[in-house]
Order: structure tokens, then sequence, then C-alpha cells
């Protein structure tokens, strides 16, 4: 624990650390079947970064597949979490850059520099890109 505390604030603070608490709260609340504390702790881990609705989506699906959840609410809350992702991605971060636009990290930035572009290059040509995914720097700390 001590190692992968040490990695994530080696360059300062990082928001990531949020993530595993919220995603806690959220699977603890997916637990009671409760909708306002689902909704809560969705919001509270849609609030950690921009990348959060595309981890969010996963863990509804996850909660929909095992039953923990009906399709329709994961579909009802997924849906939250991509109008998240697409204010978040379309209108506030580039509404607070100098260019006017979301570009993409240099990791991601090969396959187009907005998440348009990128979602196109995996489409077309998904090789590189899943090769690129697999030889991520995230695989060793999580494993």
């Amino acid at each position: 624990v001590c190692t992968l505390v040490s990695k994530t604030l080696h360059y300062g603070f990082h928001v990531e650390v949020f993530y595993p608490l919220f995603a806690f709260l959220l699977f603890l609340a997916i637990g009671t079947h409760s909708l306002p504390k689902i909704a809560l702790s969705l919001l509270l881990f849609l609030s950690v970064k921009e990348d959060a609705p595309f981890y969010a989506v996963g863990i509804l699906v996850g909660a929909a597949i095992t039953k923990r959840m009906s399709w329709k609410r994961a579909a009802g809350l997924g849906a939250i979490a991509v109008a998240t992702a697409v204010f978040y991605l379309e209108y506030l971060i580039p509404a607070n850059t100098e260019e006017g636009a979301y570009r993409l990290v240099e990791a991601a930035g090969g396959f187009g520099t907005t998440p348009a572009d990128a979602l196109r290059s995996a489409l077309t040509n998904p090789a590189p890109v899943l090769k690129n995914f697999a030889r991520g720097g995230w695989w060793p700390i999580m494993i």
C-alpha cells in the first residue's frame, strides 16, 4: 500500500487518490439498492476527474451483469455519466483552456488530438490502440 501511495503522490497531490474511496462508496450504495445513495455516490465519483464517467459506466454495467442493479437503472445512471463526460469534454474543459478544446494526453495523442479523433482511430484501426493500452504503465501498479 505504501508503494502505491508513494507512486500516486510522487509528483504532488493527484485527485485520483479519491477514486478508490468514491468507488467503494458507489459499490456500497449499489448494495443498498437505494437510488438516492447510489446517485449521491455516483456524483461524488464523477466529480473526481474528467475520465471518471468512463469508469462509472463500467461499474454500472458490472452491477447489472452481476444482477446487483437492474439494466434499466444502470442505463439511466449510465446516461447521466455519459452526459457528464460530454459536459466535461465538450464544454467545461474547453472553456477553461487556452486552445478552447480538450486535448488528449501524450499517451493517447498518437491516435488523435481530440476524443473524437481517438475514437475514430480506435474504431478504424484497433490493433495499435489495444497494443498501446496493453503496454501502458498502469499495469505494474495495478498487478
